[in-house]
């Protein structure tokens, strides 16, 4: 829907759709609500439960020397990770 034109309370197009009114789910991730409330900020959501994303950490080794592979990509649900951090 983020990818829809609008007409604001003036009848002018905006770039999104004007959603108004209020959203109850049961439960709602962080990360979701937050883009949810930049896209639509007359949208008020209300939720049950909040989910945090847990953090994880991946570290890359080479398979034959077993050093960490800096710069190494890291890509999960098509989305690149790289935030590499070098072993101590």
């Amino acid at each position: 829907m983020s990818s829809l034109k609008g007409v604001d309370e003036s009848g002018n197009q905006t770039d999104r759709p004007v959603i108004t009114g209020s959203l109850h789910v049961y439960s709602a991730y962080v990360e979701d609500l937050n883009m949810l409330h930049e896209v639509f900020p007359n949208l008020t959501i209300t939720y049950d439960v909040l989910i945090q994303i847990p953090v994880r950490t991946i570290i890359v080794r080479g398979q034959d020397t077993q050093g960490v592979l800096i710069g190494a990509s890291v890509i999960v649900n098509g989305m690149n990770m790289l935030r590499m951090k070098a072993d101590k």
